[in-house]
């Protein structure tokens, strides 16, 4: 048997986040995101967030964050860079629990 590691994420959950916060300015200001780096499918709605990126997707709904780094060898650093910007940068919101899941391919 063999098993790879293909990808992971990386979940917040709070209280509540308030999507409308999470727009392209404050992401650019943050430096999570720059000029160029939002692709095609990205989502900035009132209830919720889609961010399509060459190095990660985040989705955000009230509930929960997901970060999901596009590759496994740079994944470990992208969400210490996105989350250790966006984390102390709500410091009034009520986080509840985080986690990380694993996608493995077992042949």
């Amino acid at each position: 048997m063999k098993a790879d590691l293909i990808s992971y994420n990386v979940v917040v959950i709070a209280g509540i986040f308030n999507p409308t916060v999470f727009s392209e300015p404050w992401l650019q200001k943050l430096g999570v995101l720059s000029d160029g780096d939002r692709l095609p499918g990205s989502v900035f709605a009132d209830m919720a967030v889609v961010l399509n990126t060459a190095r990660f997707q985040m989705s955000l709904v009230p509930q929960q964050l997901v970060l999901a780094p596009q590759g496994v060898d740079i994944a470990s650093a992208v969400a210490r860079d996105v989350l250790g910007r966006i984390i102390p940068a709500l410091p009034h919101t009520p986080y509840t629990g985080a986690g990380i899941n694993f996608v493995w391919r077992i042949d």
